[in-house]
């Protein structure tokens, strides 16, 4: 059975993750990039603060120069290029095609478990995993339905493979971040620590990356990245469904002080609370079921938005979702 500890943690971290989004979604003025660069910087200093307050920084010493580069290469592939192989497959495929491919990311994850962690999971942990995907697919679609209008458009061959490659190229990313995460993690380092190294080097590779932009000019003012936001996921923009493609992002200069602090709120929701239940979560239950649990966001934004945005409709088919969800969370706590 999986430890009821770990399967409540992975299951509470998606709920800060919904509400932090909530928080910035209207107030963020700059590019997908600043923001990650922003957040990944200020949740990396907020943890780092915790850490030094409470057990403080020498036990990082004590962990290996190995252990410390893969953490560095988990958040290269699961955050940095993640986010970008996600919005590269957006722009390419839409939303409720990618979501579709996200929905593979448990059984790869149980996949790497199994080959390099030795996890064994039972027949009632597949389908408990079965049966919460698709009910976070039924949820995660009725969202995106009337917003996607790449999902009605007949797309190139060629098209369609490079989003459908990025997509599938992002989820594994995903994975392999995860499981980089749970191989070179653990002691001496708990999760706090993780997080934090995890996006500090972040927030370094995205600066670096911002910085070779802006000084090459590679990308245009109205290219960059400024129709994207993030959605339900720690580190994946989607494309925000009222603006256009092409729309260049306001100035971060003209946001107010009110602006900031709902941002800075949601960071340290999205950012730092949501990873360090999640961290901790993988070390207690098998990776595929983290992993799985992790994708919840949707089934608790049928709720708090219907409570913070005061009237959002909920339909059969999100409720019905939202039963099948909990439905599977019962049968992988019970596997």
């Amino acid at each position: 059975m999986a430890r009821s500890d770990g399967v409540a943690a992975a299951l509470a971290a998606p709920i800060f993750m919904v509400v932090g989004f909530i928080f910035w979604e209207q107030h963020w003025k700059g590019s997908a990039l600043e923001l990650n660069i922003f957040k990944c910087s200020l949740a990396s200093v907020l943890c780092a603060v915790m850490i030094a307050i409470t057990t403080g920084l020498a036990h990082l010493a004590e962990a290996s120069g190995m252990a410390l580069n893969m953490l560095a290469v988990s958040s290269l592939i699961g955050i940095v290029i993640g986010d970008l192989t996600w919005l590269m497959a957006l722009q390419r495929i839409g939303a409720r095609r990618v979501i579709v491919v996200d929905c593979l990311a448990p059984f790869i994850g149980a996949m790497l478990g199994r080959i390099f962690l030795d996890e064994r999971i039972a027949s009632l942990g597949y389908a408990g995993m079965l049966v919460t995907v698709v009910g976070v697919l039924l949820c995660a679609l009725e969202k995106q339905a009337d917003h996607d209008d790449r999902a009605e458009q007949k797309l190139d061959g060629d098209v369609l493979f490079s989003g459908y490659s990025l997509a599938f190229v992002n989820v594994f990313f995903d994975a392999m971040g995860a499981f980089l995460t749970k191989r070179w993690g653990g002691p001496p380092l708990d999760a706090l620590d993780i997080t934090v190294i995890r996006f500090g080097a972040a927030s370094i590779m995205l600066l670096a990356v911002y910085l070779v932009i802006k000084v090459s000019g590679m990308v245009s003012q109205q290219q960059f990245l400024g129709d994207a936001v993030l959605p339900y996921d720690e580190t994946k923009p989607l494309l925000e469904s009222e603006q256009k493609e092409g729309l260049a992002p306001t100035s971060l200069l003209g946001m107010t002080q009110r602006e900031w602090l709902l941002v800075t709120m949601g960071v340290l929701l999205v950012t730092c609370c949501n990873p360090v239940l999640y961290n901790y979560a993988l070390f207690q239950i098998p990776l595929a079921f983290a992993i799985t649990l992790a994708s919840f966001g949707p089934i608790y934004a049928i709720p708090l938005v219907y409570l913070m945005r005061k009237g959002e409709a909920v339909t059969t088919r999100s409720v019905v979702g939202a039963l099948l969800a909990v439905a599977g969370v019962v049968m992988l706590a019970q596997s």
